[in-house]
């Protein structure tokens, strides 16, 4: 053996090519940085070995995600096997490593549905999607919007969008907010409708969840008014809207300003400046969550000395650590990530600030 193969269905094209693309640059800057380092010292082989990404592209395509992940276990025969990214091809990938009783390292799909004990061996290290908006009514709680009515508008023909808006709505009900539930089809453009009921009621607290052209479509309805938009998380927003964009809030995964006091690896300032570095632009926290996953399972592969992923897969999901990309965490109950959590932002004078959490913050919010 001379190098360890890291195989992963990258989603290079179709719908979620942009973040896509993101994701598997976040994973080419981890094993170039690893290599620069002399690759990964592996104990039980006695030496250190470089890393090799092994990566079809699947066109944002499920049925194509499940070929190219059969590929990589059965002709390929990668040593590790990653998620491609999204929640819909994350599935499909997971249903074929789970066929095959192969470990997947999820970082790309939030789906509540992958982070149950149905898939055994996925290990996911990102917010699972019901929890997506958490921080965000904790936000309005903080700042005395107790009581007030939000209105949660989703895509009701995306499971990823339906399963963040009725993780929203079940927290805001329980934080005692009133609701207002707004449904369209993603792809659609009947947001002046949607504008009516919000205008009628009065609303002026908005929670917006589609796919990101959906997110985008819907923000130019939405001039005035405070709105946190998932689409609203990733530099394209600003690059589509231009100064439309300030005031905007959304919830993260993860952003460059994050800072924390780490278990191992690089900070959050040398990764942000190894990627701009690499690809001439700020790193979303797309490219962040699949760096991360190269990262855990580089540190742990040293410190167990091996690269069988069962005795990595069980130490990791008994470890509780922090990394730059936040806490990670996993409740052996359910198998959810329960450590990592969102941090929500805001558009200001062209750059988006973390509002909350108080400990993290970089600039205070500026009401719409």
């Amino acid at each position: 053996m001379n190098k360890i193969r890291l195989g992963l269905s990258a989603t290079l094209s179709g719908i979620y090519s942009l973040q896509g693309i993101d994701s598997l640059n976040g994973l080419l800057l981890w094993s170039e940085y690893q290599n620069s380092l002399g690759g990964i010292s592996v104990k039980d082989l006695g030496k250190n070995l470089p890393v090799e990404l092994v990566y079809f592209d699947d066109e944002s395509n499920p049925e194509k995600t499940g070929v190219i992940t059969r590929r990589l276990i059965t002709e390929e025969k990668v040593d590790i096997l990653l998620g491609p990214y999204s929640s819909s091809l994350s599935l499909a990938s997971a249903e074929v490593a789970d066929t095959h009783e192969r470990v997947l390292w999820n970082y790309g799909g939030s789906t509540d549905e992958i982070f149950t004990n149905k898939y055994k061996k996925t290990v996911s290290s990102i917010t699972p999607a019901s929890r997506y908006f958490y921080p965000y009514l904790d936000f309005l709680i903080a700042n005395g919007s107790i009581g007030q009515t939000i209105a949660v508008v989703y895509a009701e023909n995306s499971g990823f969008s339906t399963q963040v808006a009725m993780g929203a709505i079940n927290y805001s009900k329980l934080l005692g907010f009133n609701i207002k539930v707004l449904k369209y089809l993603s792809g659609s453009d009947n947001f002046a409708q949607i504008m009516d009921h919000i205008r009628k009621d009065k609303i002026t607290n908005i929670i917006g969840v589609g796919r990101f052209e959906d997110d985008l479509r819907f923000a130019t309805y939405l001039g005035g008014l405070n709105s946190c938009l998932v689409g609203a998380g990733i530099d394209r927003f600003k690059k589509e809207l231009c100064k439309d964009c300030e005031g905007f809030c959304s919830i993260s995964q993860w952003e460059p300003g994050v800072s924390l006091e780490l278990d191992f690896g690089i900070d959050s300032s040398s990764f942000t400046e190894l990627y701009s570095s690499r690809f001439g632009k700020v790193p979303d926290y797309t490219s962040a969550q699949s760096f991360n996953v190269g990262n855990i399972l580089s540190h742990f592969i040293e410190k167990l000395g091996t690269i069988d992923e069962d005795k990595l897969r069980k130490e990791i999901i008994n470890s509780r650590f922090t990394t730059f990309y936040g806490e990670f965490a996993i409740d052996l109950n359910t198998n959810f990530q329960s450590g990592h959590k969102t941090v929500v932002t805001q558009w200001q004078n062209g750059k988006k600030e973390i509002i909350f959490p108080p400990g993290l913050s970089t600039s205070c919010y500026n009401p719409a």
